[in-house]
């Protein structure tokens, strides 16, 4: 990575930056993360038997070991040099990451997925805010429009389980979305240097968290095998290109991108588990994909 990508979206966001490769780029990669996340579903699914300690435990240690031998490779005696670098924001990055994986499955298990996806969607708005408040990051009118289009794309896909689910679920989700929103500022704080060390201390928080209420570290190899998969590929290799994208991308693009998510993470359970969504469903994906991709393809062009 050189240095002339970093700093292209910074406060103000000009029409200049949008223009530079670097930040099709970022756009490109963002879009490819999302399609790669909204396979999480698929992959937890998948766990037949494990606990959700015992899931967050091996799918965040796999993460940090991951991580943990790419920095190795890649900076050799300089690793723990380059892990310092991170400094503050990279520290809140990492935090954020972490407990929001873990607020994320609590809200998983004690509310409806409609509530999870419909709560968690909220996340653009919510970085728009602080991007404009602690950055100084001007949201342009088409990420505005589109957020407000993929949230109402949210609205519909969800709406027949929206009024089910507990208020510890919903608050978890809520949260959720907040440690998200938290995660991509503290990213674009520390934009200048390389946070591939702040995913690595993300996947720390979350499985030193799970040490504590972890019964029973055992499990089977194939639930393992889904752990891993989870935690190197879905989160450490697509969490490492988020983090260079956002060095490009303001908070409120970066979030709305991301979106896809959830608008494709129904569709492979879906086509692979025949959990066939309803007619709603399917018509609020169609909103929200549109939005993404219509958003996708202007800021390209322009």
């Amino acid at each position: 990575m050189t240095d002339s990508g970093q700093d292209h979206a910074g406060p103000g966001h000009t029409e200049s930056a949008r223009r530079d490769p670097a930040y099709v780029r970022s756009v490109l990669l963002t879009l490819c993360t999302a399609v790669t996340w909204s396979m999480s579903g698929l992959v937890w699914r998948n766990i037949e038997d494990a606990p959700i300690w015992t899931v967050i435990f091996h799918r965040s240690f796999s993460l940090f070991i991951a991580l943990a031998l790419i920095l190795l490779f890649r900076y050799r005696g300089r690793m723990f040099s380059a892990c310092r670098s991170i400094g503050v924001p990279g520290l809140c990055a990492g935090f954020f990451l972490g407990s929001g994986t873990v607020l994320f499955l609590f809200a998983v298990m004690n509310t409806t997925i409609a509530n999870v996806s419909f709560l968690t969607a909220a996340t653009p708005m919510a970085a728009a805010i602080l991007g404009w408040w602690l950055l100084k990051e001007r949201v342009r009118r088409a990420t505005w429009i589109s957020m407000i289009v993929a949230l109402l794309g949210v609205l519909v896909m969800v709406y027949e389980g929206i009024a089910e689910g507990g208020w510890f679920g919903n608050s978890m989700a809520i949260l959720a979305a907040l440690s998200s929103a938290g995660y991509v500022i503290a990213l674009r704080f520390g934009r200048r240097v390389d946070q591939m060390p702040a995913v690595m201390f993300g996947g720390f928080v979350a499985f030193f968290l799970a040490m504590f209420f972890v019964t029973d570290f055992r499990i089977s190899m194939h639930d393992y095998a889904m752990c891993a998969m989870q935690g190197v590929i879905i989160s450490a290799f697509c969490n490492v290109i988020f983090a260079y994208s956002a060095r490009s991308l303001p908070a409120a693009e970066i979030t709305v991108l991301s979106l896809l998510e959830v608008c494709l993470a129904p569709t492979w359970v879906w086509w692979f588990l025949g959990e066939e969504p309803s007619t709603l469903a399917l018509f609020g994906g169609a909103i929200l994909l549109t939005s993404v991709l219509a958003y996708s393809v202007s800021t390209i062009r322009s």
